[in-house]
């Protein structure tokens, strides 16, 4: 009787998005969410093993539905991706209503498959993060440019609310020995003293520029980067966070990178220098996102919004910013791009290129769960079945172990242990590229770590499909209806008299 309730609620699912049942969507949906979770779990608990897929289905599908419900998104988006979701889903239920019926693997050989599956990522993920800090050393060059053959450079760094690290980031940047640099700092629209702060540089030659607030099509930093690229008139253009510490030669270092290569773009992985330990936490993660994934078999480079440089031409050549208003991560659009054009790096820092970034913990948090959900085109299918990739690997390998000693299962064992000891080596290997001084803490915490990622994950994803997600106090979710008060008048106006 479960089993027919829950193909009767899966068809009428997929039918939900033919035309006559989109209209009563808000209603079919609610239906759904009554129904399919209680049939979902007493079919898992009456059956057990792999019919837990039932149960797995119907959470990632009763999240899709109530996204229906909510309605916040534009309606052929909505329908478009739920309808995804919703096949999504469909075709992980089969498999666990047929084990109701067919006798599927024995619980040790499921428990074998998670362990081959966990060893296969953990593999992955080690190779691609070994290949790409190996490509993101910075060439050894032979012959610099002189002062005279070097490029104008216009460092740019919008700022709000950032009064207590402001001051620091701009005395690294006009410590440089770089012989033809613009500095120029916008002013977002802060509360404090950002304002007083920036013009105090003013006599070291910072340009001070007045930040308004965004039109509404735009992202706040995108409309702040478009102010700053227009008033830059350096050959290359420096985009920097308040975050950023640069060493003496970073730049002159950054800008030979550039003509070696004959690059357009370069991003740069920075050290972070945090006192405290438990900064070790959140960002390591972050990085996962950029060395872990095999990325260049998908075309889709590496980079960091911390220090990115680009040719000004070439920016204005790609539309400027005016053609990704919205984008949340620009310059994965841009390095994209270059990418395809083999114009593009992204580089380690070294004794040369020295680059480094100072970001408290909450502000990690917070940039963990702007940029999350965006990485994943927010998609909530693909965010859903990467979380339970993560949870599998991430935190099951390690009990996995646990539960293959008790159970004396060998090749579980060498497998999931494997995997964890390659796991950890991912780990060692992004901390000590990124923050040497806490390596150790950072592999003893790393289930902390772990469950941080698929919290933080989780949360990307509701806030952004059933919230707001904020970045300096603003709003960075796409809008995705307006309320007009009143339609304009179109009525010809006469003339009096």
């Amino acid at each position: 009787m479960l089993v027919k309730l829950i193909l009767i609620l899966t068809v009428l699912e997929l039918l939900l998005y033919a035309a006559p049942l989109w209209s009563m969507r808000r209603f079919i949906a609610l239906m759904l969410i009554g129904g399919l979770p209680g049939a979902s779990l007493a079919l898992a608990i009456l059956h057990g093993g792999w019919v837990w897929l039932v149960s797995v289905a119907a959470a990632v599908r009763v999240l899709s539905l109530m996204r229906i419900v909510h309605g916040q998104r534009n309606q052929a988006f909505l329908r478009r991706m739920s309808r995804n979701v919703s096949w999504a889903g469909a075709v992980l239920t089969l498999p666990g209503l047929a084990a109701v019926y067919y006798a599927p693997p024995t619980l040790p050989h499921g428990w074998l498959v998670l362990a081959v599956m966990q060893f296969v990522v953990a593999f992955i993920a080690l190779v691609s993060a070994v290949y790409a800090l190996q490509r993101a050393r910075p060439r050894d060059i032979k012959t610099y440019l002189t002062d005279h053959q070097l490029p104008s450079v216009s460092v740019v760094v919008p700022a709000r609310n950032e009064s207590q690290d402001l001051a620091e980031c701009l005395e690294s940047i006009l410590a440089s020995d770089y012989p033809k640099l613009e500095v120029i700092v916008l002013d977002d629209c802060s509360q404090d003293a950002t304002p007083a702060v920036i013009k105090s540089f003013a006599h070291d030659g910072v340009r001070f520029v007045q930040g308004d607030e965004p039109a509404e099509t735009w992202l706040a930093k995108n409309w702040a980067y478009q102010r700053l690229s227009e008033e830059a008139t350096g050959r290359y253009i420096l985009f920097c966070g308040v975050d950023v510490r640069l060493g003496k030669g970073a730049i002159r270092e950054l800008v030979n990178q550039m003509h070696a290569a004959q690059l357009q773009m370069a991003s740069v992985l920075p050290v972070r220098t945090q006192a405290a330990a438990r900064a070790s936490v959140v960002q390591p993660l972050r990085y996962w996102w950029e060395l872990a994934i095999p990325r260049s078999l998908v075309g889709r480079p590496p980079v960091l919004s911390t220090c990115w440089m680009i040719n000004r031409n070439q920016l204005q050549d790609a539309g400027s910013f005016a053609s990704m208003t919205r984008a949340v991560l620009p310059e994965a659009l841009l390095a994209r791009r270059f990418s395809r054009r083999k114009a593009y790096a992204f580089l380690h820092t070294n004794d040369r290129l020295q680059v480094a970034t100072r970001k408290p913990i909450t502000e990690q948090r917070a940039t963990a769960i702007r940029v999350r959900y965006p990485q994943l085109h927010q998609r909530m299918e693909l965010s859903l079945a990467l979380l339970l990739l993560e949870a599998a690997v991430l935190v099951g390998a390690p009990l996995l172990v646990f539960v293959a000693v008790a159970q004396g299962w060998a090749a579980v064992f060498g497998l999931s242990l494997t995997a964890v000891v390659m796991l950890l080596a991912t780990h060692a290997l992004i901390t000590r590229a990124t923050n040497p001084t806490h390596t150790i803490y950072a592999l003893a915490t790393f289930p902390v770590v772990a469950a941080s990622e698929l919290v933080l994950g989780l949360w990307s994803m509701l806030a952004y499909e059933f919230s707001v997600v904020t970045w300096k106090d603003r709003n960075v979710c796409v809008p995705v209806m307006r309320v007009i008060p009143a339609l304009p008048d179109m009525a010809p106006k006469h003339r009096q008299g």
